[in-house]
């Protein structure tokens, strides 16, 4: 009978190849196929695994994983590697949990499903709409929270890594406190993008911190060898 499953796609083309190009950049040169297996992916953690690249490497793969939604076709959950996945309670319960209570009411009880495809098909639509506007909402409450953490702690340095490598400077994510910042171009002596990896460790400064837009600016300390 029809349900509402937990979905959750393998990676997408684009998010494949740049999460390689960031792995191949923190030293893992073994061939990556394009459509991934989850066990690959868990070989590919403990490579890094109990490495100065840990981090760096657990941090690209969850950021180039797709969103896990709600519908009524079991293709399966590519996180757990399984076939077919839904859940009935959890921690916080949420609608889907509900709509599976009364499926399965209503299948012991030897009645008719209560809800047909149709109508499964739009409550799933709806709960993913509004599950990627809480996840925005939860987004942006801790950029600000994380904000006044790096207001807190201006001036101080910190151990981080280098996530984005640009030609105006490095995106810089904070290792102790999952903040992210920008160290200028200007800031770097002799900028060169060559000089800089992706997941490369560094040693920044606190140097501004913007709470209303949620940025914060580094300088640039000490450049960690791989």
């Amino acid at each position: 009978s029809a349900s509402i499953y937990r979905i959750h796609d393998s990676l997408k083309p684009d998010s494949m190849k740049e999460l390689k190009e960031k792995l191949k950049g923190l030293g893992y040169n073994k061939k990556i196929k394009n459509k991934v297996k989850a066990s690959e992916v868990q070989e590919i953690l403990n490579y890094f695994r109990d490495t100065p690249k840990e981090y760096a490497a657990n941090l690209f793969i969850l950021r180039s994983m797709s969103r896990a939604i709600y519908g009524t076709k079991d293709t399966g959950h590519f996180g757990l590697a399984l076939d077919y996945y839904t859940h009935f309670t959890s921690p916080i319960r949420r609608y889907p949990d509900l709509i599976i209570h009364r499926l399965l009411d209503s299948l012991i009880d030897r009645k008719e499903p209560i809800y047909d495809q149709k109508m499964l098909s739009k409550i799933s639509s709806h709960c993913s709409e509004k599950e990627t506007v809480s996840d925005e909402i939860e987004r942006e409450s801790m950029k600000l929270e994380r904000a006044f953490v790096l207001q807190r702690y201006m001036g101080r340095t910190m151990k981080g890594i280098i996530i984005s490598i640009q030609s105006f400077g490095l995106f810089v994510e904070l290792i102790d406190i999952y903040a992210e910042g920008f160290v200028p171009r200007k800031k770097i002596r002799g900028f060169d993008e060559s000089r800089f990896s992706i997941g490369q460790n560094v040693t920044v400064k606190i140097s501004e911190c913007d709470i209303d837009n949620r940025r914060a600016a580094f300088d640039l300390i000490k450049i960690h060898k791989h």
